[in-house]
């Protein structure tokens, strides 16, 4: 689309801007003179000058997102409309929730979600979660987990692990998790059920 190259009479904070001197350079969210976010070809900078309102020009929605587009290939690479995010963007909140990928200037300035996430929103980039980050954090060990509750998983040393490298016998790791457990799940039923493999290992070791 063909833009004029007509300067403005002067320079608004919370516009943007592209340089008729340098059209690599553009300037989105101005917040001042000194110390502007925006983008010099497909570079992203947070230090641009943005003064003399005699060699700027507003800058389209279209041109802004064009340039958003071209770094966000060179940082994230070509699949970055669905990368994972490592963590949730500081500024994510429940009024910012999107469900595709969109450039937009909405909540006051520029901000980039793709599928997973927001990944840009007042000059913070999200970070990206690699893939084999992604494996290890899939990867929980089994001991980490517990299938059916958390009166096991929250304890600092599971009664399995304990047993395990205790070299613990069946009735010996019985009598371990019943009394372990027995304040979080089973109560007085636990007790007694930890009471009678105490009993069987009582009779086990007299007969021995």
């Amino acid at each position: 689309m063909k833009t004029e190259n007509k300067s403005v009479k002067r320079l608004e904070v919370g516009k943007d801007y592209i340089n008729m001197d340098n059209n690599n350079v553009i300037v989105i969210d101005r917040v001042g003179d000194f110390d502007n976010k925006g983008f010099c070809e497909d570079l992203y900078k947070e230090n641009l000058l943005c003064t003399n309102y005699k060699i700027w020009r507003e800058a389209t929605p279209e041109e802004v997102k064009e340039r958003f587009e071209a770094h966000l290939i060179k940082r994230y690479g070509e699949d970055w409309k669905t990368m994972k995010i490592k963590e949730e963007h500081p500024s994510s909140s429940p009024y910012m929730i999107m469900y595709g990928v969109e450039i937009s200037k909405k909540y006051g300035g520029w901000n980039v979600w793709n599928k997973n996430g927001l990944i840009y929103c007042e000059g913070v980039w999200a970070e990206r979660l690699e893939e084999e980050e992604e494996k290890e954090e899939v990867n929980i060990r089994p001991s980490e987990t517990q299938i059916g509750g958390s009166h096991y998983s929250d304890m600092a040393i599971q009664p399995i692990e304990f047993i395990h490298k205790n070299g613990l016998s069946f009735i010996q790791g019985n009598i371990i998790k019943y009394v372990c457990r027995y304040k979080a799940k089973g109560g007085i039923e636990d007790l007694q059920k930890a009471k009678h493999f105490i009993d069987l290992l009582i009779e086990f070791e007299d007969e021995n």
